[in-house]
């Protein structure tokens, strides 16, 4: 999750195209994942973090 917690810092990619970066084949596995792990869904990191 570090690449993923990375990529919603600085970039602007889909949540599709960040899946399937960091190895995910499935948006919600992937969105599920993150939040397990962060304890955030993504769209509220990447509104919190973002640079």
């Amino acid at each position: 999750m570090v690449k993923a917690t990375e990529l919603l810092r600085e970039s602007q990619l889909g949540l599709k195209e960040m899946a399937t970066r960091v190895g995910y084949e499935s948006e919600v596995s992937f969105s599920k994942a993150f939040k397990r792990c962060a304890g955030v869904v993504l769209s509220f990191y990447r509104q919190q973090y973002a640079s």
